[in-house]
Formats: C-alpha cells, structure tokens, sequence
C-alpha cells in the first residue's frame, strides 16, 4: 500500500470515527437525560449546546464518565461540563490529572 492510499484509508477511517462519535454522543446522552423525565427534544438541545461548547472529544468524554460513574444527575453533571485548558471537555466532577486529549483512546475502541 502505497503512502498515499495509507493517507486515504486512514482519513476514511477518521471520518467514521467522528460519525460514530456524533451518534454515540446523542444515543446515550439522550437516553440518559430522557431517564430523568426530561423531554427528548430538550436533552438534544442540552447535548447541542454542549457539543459547540466544549466539542466533540470533551462532550465524548463527560457522557462516558457520567454513564460509568452512574451519576444521579446525568443532566447536571453534562450542563455543568466546561472545555478544559487543553481545548477537550472536561466533566463537571473530573480531576484534573487527565491528557489533555484522549481522542486516541476513544477512537481505538469506536473502531
């Protein structure tokens, strides 16, 4: 395979992993939110806001944590996320001690 397909496949393969992202962000995010009595069409607009506010990874980031930690209040926790200085999202109860940018991590197992 030549450097110039190699480029190709992964810049097709990057595309898939920011789809599979959006999806992922808006499947869970929803569902979470939706759990708590909250209308679908205002967990959406919560998870847009959010999503032009601290983009993509770090939205990605504080719904993971929210699921896994199982959080109370998913709605809360995801409203009160800010980007971190790193330009990623950080969760509303995060330590600071994470990279900066783990979109490698995240993208390895959308794949």
């Amino acid at each position: 395979m030549s450097d110039e397909q190699l480029l190709l496949d992964v810049t097709d393969k990057m595309a898939d992993v920011r789809a599979k992202a959006s999806k992922f962000i808006f499947a869970l995010g929803v569902e979470m939110i939706v759990a708590q009595g909250v209308k679908e069409a205002s967990a959406r607009a919560l998870l847009g806001k959010k999503l032009k506010e601290i983009g993509k990874p770090g939205l990605l980031r504080v719904i993971i944590a929210a699921a896994l930690n199982e959080v109370a209040d998913p709605r809360t926790y995801i409203a009160a996320a800010k980007p971190s200085p790193g330009g990623g999202g950080g969760g509303a109860q995060q330590s600071g001690n994470q990279d900066e940018d783990n979109t490698a991590g995240i993208q390895s197992w959308m794949v």
